[in-house]
């Protein structure tokens, strides 16, 4: 097995010199290639695999054509035609596993819906982002406090409020936040193998961020509006393109949820509203500020000349990979303990 061409399947992605789609083929092509040689050459495989790579580089070429029902089409055929044939790649959100949420706001967030889905009578406000549709406000949900800081691009914690969410009942999104390297070892891989490549596709970090267009959207929007309209899942998990080189089992904290707001009568979607219990918003400056819930040291590591003088030349070169293996002795540590170790859930005010 080819370890240069396994890590250059590893999300995320970066076009480089090259445009989002040239970039995109290439991958999409190396990892055909990649699966014929070192994991399952079945034809049929491949075939699906193929057929995926196609459509998805169809839809794009659809979208700036300004075909965007012709785009759209076409991923939720594959979708349609596939969901009853192999199992897709899913992720149950349980009750006990709580999931982050934060919020930058230079008012005081006093109430539970504060921190919520932006409220639908103020929806002319959602721009288009990975996978927010233009319009239609979407509940943001992250692995760790850290990763959620990535997504708002680090704000500062004086106006930055926290809150923990639990899902009341157990239900499923598409999961995208997968590995390669993890899944190829992994007896009941034939779902997450074929629909690879819409990891591939929605995983890369945008060229012009501040641009009104990101190309690399294109996928992820039409991908949710296929997801909540062709099956029972109820939105998407996928990964953070902000950060990388982090190890497989640190993969769950770098990932994030996204459920949009399906239900516009009220305020807030009512039935996304009772699937979630969750903290009262929590000023992020004073959770930082506090004890570390964990009683830990940094790592029992004594900064001496001799230690510093090895690391001169064998240092790490950017600290931000490594967080999550040093996360514990971590300020983000102290949020993501307190929210979920000593804040009460509940549900969301009567609305």
């Amino acid at each position: 097995m080819s370890e240069i061409q396994l890590c250059n399947l590893i999300p995320p992605f970066h076009s480089g010199e090259d445009t989002y789609t040239e970039s995109l083929s290439k991958v999409l092509n190396e990892y055909v290639e990649f699966v014929k040689q070192n994991i399952k050459p079945d034809s049929y495989i491949i075939r699906k695999i193929d057929k995926l790579n196609t459509s998805i580089l169809s839809a794009i070429s659809d979208i700036k054509r300004a075909n965007s029902q012709e785009a759209y089409a076409r991923i939720c055929k594959f979708i349609e035609e596939e969901k009853d044939n192999i199992k897709l790649p899913t992720y149950i959100l349980k009750s006990n596993i709580p999931l982050i949420r934060l919020r930058y706001s230079e008012s005081d967030l006093l109430y539970r819906k504060d921190i919520f889905h932006i409220p639908n009578n103020m929806r002319h406000k959602v721009s288009q982002q990975r996978y927010s549709i233009t319009g239609v406000p979407c509940l943001y949900l992250s692995g760790c406090a850290f990763t959620a800081w990535l997504e708002l691009n680090k704000p500062n914690f004086s106006n930055l409020w926290c809150s923990g969410f639990r899902a009341k009942d157990e239900f499923k999104v598409l999961d995208l936040a997968i590995r390669l390297d993890s899944i190829i070892s992994e007896k009941d891989n034939l779902g997450k193998l074929i629909f690879y490549p819409l990891v591939i596709a929605t995983s890369y970090t945008t060229k012009h961020p501040q641009s009104p267009f990101r190309e690399e959207y294109i996928i992820s929007n039409i991908l949710l509006q296929a997801i909540i309209n062709c099956t029972d899942l109820c939105g998407v998990r996928y990964f953070s393109t902000k950060i990388s080189n982090y190890q497989p089992q640190y993969a769950w904290m770098a990932s994030n949820v996204v459920i949009p707001a399906c239900n516009f009568e009220g305020e807030y979607d009512k039935n996304l509203c009772l699937s979630f219990l969750l903290t009262l918003p929590q000023p992020c400056s004073a959770l930082i500020h506090s004890p570390n819930i964990g009683d830990v040291s940094c790592m029992g590591m004594n900064m001496t000349e001799t230690h510093n003088k090895s690391n001169l030349m064998e240092g790490i070169n950017h600290f931000e990979p490594r967080i999550f293996e040093w996360y514990p002795a971590t300020q983000f540590f102290n949020i993501d303990g307190y929210l979920r170790n000593d804040m009460a859930y509940l549900p969301i005010e009567s609305l």
